[in-house]
């Protein structure tokens, strides 16, 4: 008979890791990290699909699992350009507090700040350049 595999069983290789962190790649196991940053056939990962989804709450979910924050799709855009071009601040501040690239460069040589949607979005990434 199958049993269900419990999470929080140390054993359980899909169970948590009790030395990563959300904000690096350390101690996410490689078949982790595999499943997180799979992607379709143009590249989108999870990640990006809740950004274009403007869903923070699985942004944190995927990002605190050790999905990879500047993973980029066929075309070379990253989380963080997604939710610059939709206007998602909330998105991009966190993406932005876990390690987003500002300097990403897309296939077509944009930076997220040369797609920002909104004055605010604009500010804030701004800001985020003279920060660093």
């Amino acid at each position: 008979m199958l049993r269900a595999a419990d999470p929080g069983d140390p054993g359980d290789p899909g169970g948590p890791d009790p030395g990563a962190s959300g904000e690096s790649d350390a101690g996410v196991p490689p078949p982790a990290r595999a499943v997180l940053d799979s992607t379709n056939a143009d590249g989108i990962s999870a990640l990006h699909q809740a950004c274009i989804d403007e869903n923070l709450e699985v942004v944190r979910f995927l990002v605190e699992q050790g999905a990879t924050v500047n993973q980029a799709d066929n075309e070379g855009w990253t989380p963080l350009h997604v939710a610059a071009s939709c206007g998602y601040l909330d998105i991009a501040r966190y993406l932005l507090s876990h390690g987003a690239n500002i300097a990403a460069v897309n296939s077509d040589g944009d930076l997220p700040l040369d797609l920002a949607e909104s004055d605010a979005m604009e500010g804030l990434l701004k800001a985020e350049i003279a920060r660093r």
